[in-house]
């Protein structure tokens, strides 16, 4: 977040307006939404559900757009957008920024597709351990320089041990996500035969709507699993409170695998906004969980659940 609000206050001014993809990460919302007041912005919203509305969406815009901030793979239901199109759409001078932190680097690539800035939150899978908060952008030189003005003015720097830490974690980035990638794919194909599963989001599955454009864009899918139960939003606890793998929070991208009910708390004032499943589960991957062990402790929970009857 502290890196997202650096490019917030390093780049926008009060008058300029900036567009927004939704649904994003709940605290991205409130964070734009509260400084739009107090600097002085406005905000355009789109939802990106729809890949050919929010292409047309975007065309008609006004030019006095100084900011375009996506959120690819989106959190939740992983709606993906491709940048290219993006690019085109808006041209060179509008900043394109995206945060892609739910794919991770080593599944996708912003910086090949447009974007002028990409940000991560490191406390996920770049971090991959659950020991430290940190954050990172990345991006062009011109921009970047910017950024660091920005930085030295506010101290805006990690201590040496989070630093430390992440380089750490660097080293088996790609060998943790190969991984990942791998079990959460076969997962969610699990899950997606289930008769106790309505409907599962995963980006590399075929049912889910932007399958197509992740698949050009993406090297793997990354180990968020959203999917929806059959019956009320009452059997969630039940369903999730049986398993004995994952734990019971809110983080991702850590060793261990973690799953939550989604409750959305997102702002609903946005006309973009569209409504969440009451039932919507995330599960995350850990790259320490076996497979097998996985699928079974998930199979073992389902089978114990029983639609009444209407």
């Amino acid at each position: 977040m502290n890196a997202i609000f650096s490019c917030l206050l390093t780049f926008i001014q009060r008058g300029d307006a900036i567009l927004l993809n939704k649904p994003m990460h709940t605290e991205t919302v409130l964070m734009f939404q509260k400084f739009s007041e107090q600097i002085g912005f406005s905000i355009f919203w789109l939802n990106c559900a729809d890949e050919t509305e929010f292409y047309t969406a975007l065309e008609t815009f006004p030019k006095k757009l100084k900011m375009v901030f996506l959120e690819i793979p989106t959190n939740p239901l992983l709606y993906f957008i491709d940048i290219n199109k993006v690019r085109r759409i808006l041209g060179e001078e509008i900043l394109l920024i995206v945060d892609s932190t739910l794919a991770s680097p080593i599944d996708y690539f912003p910086c090949l597709h447009g974007a002028d800035l990409i940000a991560n939150s490191c406390t996920k899978y770049l971090s991959g351990h659950d020991d430290i908060i940190l954050g990172l952008v990345s991006g062009r030189a011109k921009h970047i320089l910017k950024l660091k003005e920005f930085r030295d003015i506010t101290g805006n720097t990690p201590d040496i041990m989070e630093a430390f830490l992440l380089n750490r974690s660097l080293k088996t980035l790609s060998l943790r996500m190969q991984k990942v990638n791998t079990v959460a794919l076969n997962i969610a194909q699990y899950l997606e035969s289930h008769p106790m599963i309505r409907k599962v989001h995963y980006l590399l599955l075929k049912s889910h709507k932007h399958y197509k454009v992740a698949q050009k864009h993406m090297q793997g899918g990354g180990g968020l699993i959203f999917f929806e139960l059959e019956g009320s939003c009452e059997m969630v606890p039940n369903f999730i409170n049986r398993l004995k793998c994952p734990k019971i929070t809110s983080n991702f991208g850590t060793p261990y695998s973690i799953i939550k009910q989604f409750i959305d708390m997102s702002d609903k004032s946005s006309k973009n906004e569209e409504c969440l499943p009451t039932n919507l589960i995330r599960l995350a991957v850990g790259f320490l969980d076996k497979e097998y062990d996985l699928i079974q402790d998930l199979k073992h929970s389902l089978n114990s659940l029983k639609v009444p009857i209407t």
